[in-house]
């Protein structure tokens, strides 16, 4: 049980938090060749989120939790290579199509699946304490990434 609660720890932080996130924005702009198309890039992004979110939650009941957390991890792979190896727009769109499905095979199905790793061993009680954990660990490493970057940026002002 440990163990698998371990790699959701791991998956659900790598997952959400994006170290390349930051200048992602500028890298949009600079293959679309404008702010609005590298704008749009995150807009598409969140629509394939929501109308992927109820078919992938139908998915997670069919084939299960592990499996769909692989989807998704699969699909979050798939985004990232699209994205490396994108030199225009169109791959653009094709990295945010993978990563609108990867954040709705995790949206939901991630804790789903702790809570069943706990309900298997009669642990359902502590599924607060495991959430917390896991979500704490995500915006911890956010923040310290944003005032990384923040720190660093700021030198460039002064």
């Amino acid at each position: 049980m440990e163990k698998n609660l371990k790699r959701m720890y791991l998956i659900s932080l790598l997952n959400e938090v994006k170290f390349y996130g930051i200048i992602l924005i500028l890298f949009y702009i600079q293959l679309s060749g404008s702010m609005t198309l590298g704008m749009s890039i995150f807009s598409i992004i969140t629509i394939i989120a929501a109308i992927s979110e109820l078919p992938t939650g139908i998915v997670s009941d069919k084939i299960g939790r592990k499996n769909t957390v692989i989807m998704g991890s699969i699909c979050s792979l798939a985004s990232v290579i699209f994205l490396a190896i994108s030199t225009n727009y169109i791959g653009l769109l094709i990295s945010a199509i993978f990563q609108g499905l990867e954040k709705a095979f995790f949206s939901g199905n991630n804790s789903a699946y702790i809570y069943d790793i706990l309900k298997e061993e009669n642990k359902e009680e502590e599924f607060k304490t495991y959430i917390g954990k896991t979500n704490s660990m995500f915006y911890l490493a956010r923040s310290n990434i944003c005032n990384n970057w923040n720190s660093s940026s700021s030198y460039n002002f002064l």
